[in-house]
């Protein structure tokens, strides 16, 4: 059946209903209303759908909607990106339901989500999310396949996405969020430029991140997709100072922390100041002069002086009660027909509402000009975090969606950040793409594995370590095409400092943070860090690109299959305070057949076969499994300098004599030691130990151990 254009408009006092089948493009005539309808077909199955609708006299759009139908199964996963960085993104059953925040707390959570202005069925079946999503069918097979729905462009409106999952009568519901909007005559509204596809999932996302930069780059003249800005594909590793000291922040505490870092020859990308700079949220031209005598730009310059680009936090389209700008600028400030002020939340921290900044005011649009120009060309900064951007778009004006004004105020942003690194934070994502270099996709990381009053009240944005983790895995399709994902920090310090995660919950968030997210985050003060911790953090260097192949999802366990370079791994990751069961030989199928029958554990240091074998993980741990080629007369066969092992092996041969020369750029303390798996004993065995004969295999692992290795820098 083809897809059916639903419209609802207001002309003056009388209602217009369409209910339009898409069986041929083109364009139609209706009372007040012309509707063109373009479809392109792409390579694969994907097809591309753009309907643009012409007001041919004043009108009022009341709904903008596109039908499609689909048959669902029982077992299928349906994934609905959130509505902005923070809005907890999950594969669903078609069994499972989504439900607003309850009553009393609409007042402070409202603002955060889509709680205001979408109204949730509470139905099971129907799960709703912004921008694309997708049907995954037969999740548990080793090559699963998707049914996806996303939008190439948001500058008119945000795109919602409903799954009606309903096995009879189901159907793929997308609209526009234009309730209310009025046109004028000869106004075109560009009600989908849509890209529906299906097939592998991975291959299907590429696709899709490309219509995305062609509709960008021929509609827009500021770009910033991760190949235009040159940025390592590799990701970033920094430095933030927000998830250990929050806004109790100083010049000393910056400067220790930069000092741990050059001492321990850390290299690192990116050191960011978070919140507690500034005099107050708004003031941003106000350093905080009791923690800071000295200014900014001193410190920028020693963050310089050590290799590293400075980053500074700021929240550009709020204030609080306490600034300057609100005292002396009502007129700044966003308000309701009823003169009431627009709000974004309450923040604990500040003690204060979050009061919303008029974007479209000329004076306020100065004054974040002269902010960003201080900030990057006055102070140094290199990166700015432009936090609680959804609030801009809380009340838009009049004959503009709150997807428009999003849009346009991240495309403004864009622009006057120049060709300095954006991190975004707080936003719709469709409308950061192309707008940001980074972006958050998940939650804050809490200080727990979770917050259970923010969780019983059903904020879907509050801070939550586990909201977190499953964000950064289910949207790292986005990563490296869209922007480079930041799945906020990892936390390694002793669970006496400041947070009561378990080791198991530690290791997990900085294992799930390194596969699938770009941006590597830690607020820790490493020069406090243990010996062992320091080595684990170390092992993440170098940073190497992943590329996911697989992700499959058991209740609250997650099987990851990944390659870096030739090398093959799988990863499991249980988030759930249950023993979860894995069986390897069943696992083990997925990879290519040299690779399934030898594994090696990192964490044991041991090699397994996986046939007849179960791995079970604890409450909240997870392990990283790499596979070992024995078909191959000599191959890499694991090594515990690096967090997936080998992946610090630059380079490795035999010579003549029949030795093995290997070249490491791990940048962890000795000892450390690299496995070799050979089929026959024709290397030359000095220094070599044989730690292990395969019955299974006809073959041997051999341990060298190091002295040392090289710096990665």
């Amino acid at each position: 059946m083809a897809p059916v254009l639903h419209l609802i408009y207001f002309i003056g006092n009388n209602t217009y209903s369409l209910a339009l089948p898409l069986q041929e493009p083109g364009s139609s005539h209706h009372t007040g209303l012309q509707i063109y309808v373009q479809e392109l077909l792409h390579p694969a199955s994907g097809r591309q759908i753009n309907i643009a609708l012409t007001a041919l006299q004043p009108l009022t759009l009341q709904m903008v909607e596109l039908h499609i139908p689909h048959t669902f199964e029982l077992t299928d996963r349906l994934l609905c990106n959130g509505f902005q960085s923070w809005t907890l993104t999950d594969e669903w059953l078609p069994k499972h339901k989504l439900k607003p925040v309850k009553w009393f707390a609409k007042p402070l959570a409202n603002a955060f989500g889509d709680y205001a202005f979408f109204t949730y069925p509470s139905k099971k079946g129907h799960i709703h999310g912004w921008t694309y999503g997708y049907i995954k069918h037969h999740p548990l097979q080793p090559n699963p396949t998707i049914t996806f729905a996303g939008s190439c462009h948001e500058r008119s409106a945000y795109t919602g996405i409903v799954m009606e999952a309903n096995p009879l009568q189901g159907k793929i519901r997308l609209f526009k969020d234009c309730r209310g909007l009025q046109l004028n005559n000869n106004a075109v509204f560009e009600a989908f430029n849509l890209y529906l596809d299906s097939g592998n999932e991975q291959e299907v996302f590429a696709r899709y991140a490309q219509l995305v930069k062609t509709a960008r780059k021929t509609t827009e003249q500021v770009t910033s997709f991760p190949d235009a800005q040159k940025l390592p594909t590799c990701g970033a590793s920094g430095f933030t100072s927000w998830y250990n000291y929050y806004t109790r922040i100083n010049a000393n505490i910056i400067h220790q922390n930069l000092r741990a870092f050059a001492q321990n020859n850390i290299p690192l990308d990116i050191f960011q100041i978070d919140d507690g700079w500034q005099n107050a949220v708004g003031d941003w031209l106000k350093v905080n002069a009791a923690k800071f005598p000295d200014g900014l730009a001193t410190v920028t310059n020693a963050i310089r002086q050590q290799g590293y680009k400075p980053g500074l936090w700021l929240a550009p389209f709020i204030c609080q009660r306490q600034s300057e700008v609100f005292k002396n600028h009502p007129n700044w400030l966003l308000r309701h027909p009823n003169g009431k002020l627009v709000t974004a939340g309450y923040n604990t921290m500040w003690q204060s509402y979050m009061y919303v900044l008029n974007f479209y005011h000329p004076q306020v649009k100065d004054y974040l000009e002269q902010v960003f120009d201080t900030i990057l060309n006055q102070w140094g900064f290199e990166l700015v975090k432009p936090d609680f951007l959804y609030a801009v778009a809380l009340l838009p004006p009049a004959h503009k969606t709150r997807g428009a004004v999003m849009y346009e105020a991240m495309q403004w942003l864009r622009q006057a950040v120049g060709n300095k690194l954006i991190l975004g934070c707080g936003v719709p994502l469709g409308a950061a793409f192309g707008a940001t270099d980074f972006c958050r996709i998940g939650a804050d990381v809490h200080l727990s594995w979770d917050m259970p009053l923010l969780k019983w009240i059903g904020s879907r944005e509050g801070v939550s370590t586990i909201s977190a983790i499953k964000n950064t895995i289910h949207r790292h399709h986005l990563n490296g095409k869209l922007f480079f994902n930041d799945p906020d920090v990892s936390i390694l310090r002793n669970t006496n400092h400041n947070h009561r995660l378990t080791p198991q919950q530690q290791f997990t968030l900085f294992l799930v943070n390194q596969i699938f997210g770009s941006l590597q985050f830690v607020s820790d003060n490493i020069g406090e860090y243990s010996p062992q911790t320091l080595r684990l953090y170390c092992s993440q260097f170098p940073l190497r690109p992943k590329n996911i192949h697989r992700v499959i999802q058991t209740d609250e366990a997650y099987r990851v299959y990944f390659t870096i370079g030739n090398l093959h791994y799988l990863a499991f990751c249980n988030l759930s305070g249950k023993i979860a069961a894995i069986n390897l030989a069943h696992e083990a199928a997925v990879l290519p057949p040299a690779y399934q029958n030898c594994l090696y554990n990192s964490h044991t240091q041991t090699h397994l076969h996986p046939q007849n074998q179960t791995l079970n993980l604890m409450p909240y741990e997870s392990v990283c499994l790499m596979a070992v080629n024995t078909q191959e007369p000599v191959a890499l066969a694991g090594g515990n300098a690096h967090l997936f092992p080998c992946a610090d092996v630059e380079h490795w041969h035999i010579t003549a004599l029949g030795y093995i020369q290997i070249q490491s750029a791990a940048i962890t303390r000795p000892p450390t030691n690299i496995w070799i798996f050979s089929q026959q004993l024709q290397i030359s065995l000095n220094q070599w130990e044989i730690t292990q004969t395969l019955p299974w295999q006809q073959g041997y692992l051999l341990k060298f151990e190091t002295a040392h290795t090289q710096p990665a820098h």
